[in-house]
């Protein structure tokens, strides 16, 4: 009953609103101030939030936010980027360090595998590979210790691939076709990268990594640069949320990798950094920083109909 109220509260006609521009809905109140930036995956009932030195959870049906009762705490402070595999019940975080979570007993476990320290993890269609990419060149002097002064830039063009049965089997796939910050989503057996930031400043390129060939190719670009987004997929379409410093307004792209085609909508939301997930027939957003108010961090989670943002 909570669900079918909560998609009835979101479907509202799209005559309400100027053409292209879309109304996220306020839901619930995360527990305390959230990290500027968390890492988090989602379950089919649950989103897990990876905040400084604990987790909290949001519950899909009961519309709740809860602290998550952990048997310890994570050893590093803060999760840059989570994703879920649901054939192993496990959320892998990568940020100053590598740690599991199992979502069916609540353990934690410091998986202790020596890396750059990638800032971006994805799965790879749901199976035991992770591929994981930079962001920032951060060398490990050791496993919780970071030098972040060796490079020259400090972007980095790499990416590597795990396996999770063979927990030091680490390796090196082609570069990115730039150094580059930036994120993204696997679609059919694809990685898509959108925009991001590199030395020259913000992109606005579409980069796409087959894995079966080990290989890079652009293919297309969006109509603005954008960085600092969340973008989540349901499977089909992939979805980008930002704002930008000259517009009043925020945005949300929608990306579509069968045709390689994108829409873009204004929306009420003007944080960076945020977090988006796709979950059922809605759109959710949470965290991130505010761009009106100096560095105000978001603790409210928002939604909106999928319907309304339908390509």
């Amino acid at each position: 009953m909570t669900r079918y109220l909560l998609l009835s509260f979101l479907l509202l006609p799209k005559s309400l609103f100027a053409q292209d521009r879309v109304e996220f809905k306020s839901l619930s109140t995360m527990i305390g101030r959230p990290d500027q930036n968390l890492g988090y995956a989602a379950t089919n009932t649950h989103i897990f939030v990876r905040s400084f030195r604990d987790y909290q959870i949001y519950s899909f049906e009961a519309n709740r936010w809860e602290k998550l009762k952990l048997n310890s705490l994570p050893t590093s402070s803060s999760g840059w980027s989570s994703t879920f595999i649901p054939e192993m019940e496990v959320i892998i975080s990568f940020g100053e360090g590598i740690e599991a979570l199992y979502t069916e007993t609540l353990q934690l476990k410091d998986l202790a595998i020596p890396s750059q320290s990638p800032q971006r993890v994805e799965a790879w269609n749901s199976t035991l590979y992770l591929y994981a990419f930079h962001g920032f060149e951060k060398p490990f002097s050791s496993h919780n210790s970071i030098n972040i002064y060796q490079t020259r830039t400090g972007y980095s063009d790499k990416i590597y691939r795990f396996d999770l049965a063979k927990p030091d089997s680490m390796i090196a796939c082609a570069p990115l076709p730039k150094p580059l910050d930036t994120k993204g989503k696997f679609v059919n057996g694809k990685l898509y990268l959108f925009g991001g930031y590199s030395e020259e400043g913000e992109s606005k390129e579409i980069y796409c990594y087959d894995p079966t060939s080990d290989s890079w190719q652009t293919v297309g670009e969006l109509a603005h640069p954008i960085s600092r987004y969340g973008i989540a997929t349901d499977g089909n379409l992939i979805y980008i949320m930002g704002c930008r410093t000259d517009e009043k307004d925020g945005y949300l792209i929608v990306f579509n990798p069968s045709n390689r085609s994108s829409k873009e909508y204004k929306t009420n939301l003007r944080f960076y950094n945020g977090c988006v997930v796709a979950h059922g027939e809605i759109l959710y957003f949470f965290g991130g920083v505010s761009i009106d108010n100096s560095m105000q961090v978001n603790n409210k989670l928002y939604a909106i109909s999928l319907n309304q943002i339908k390509p």
